[in-house]
């Protein structure tokens, strides 16, 4: 089982079919809202992104990461407990 692909598959030697998890998902909470947060793009044969979660919300990339700089500033200072 493959958590990608909301296709069935069979294979060709036993006839079993197999399903992957996203679509058990969506089959089992027919009404739910799917948002993905990825870092890693899912782009191969029945593996799509857009095809699991459904459309782009907003996209945040490297880019717009840049521009931003840290979210926060980050100070560290050593500490003596003797």
């Amino acid at each position: 089982m493959t958590q990608y692909g909301l296709e069935e598959k069979i294979h060709a030697e036993t006839g079993r079919i197999t399903i992957g998890t996203a679509r058990i998902i969506r089959d089992s909470l027919p009404n739910a809202t799917y948002i993905g947060f990825t870092g890693t793009l899912i782009s191969s044969k029945d593996r799509s992104t857009i095809e699991v979660f459904g459309d782009y919300i907003d996209v945040y990339d490297m880019t717009k990461a840049v521009e931003d700089g840290p979210p926060a500033r980050f100070t560290m200072k050593a500490a003596s407990f003797t």
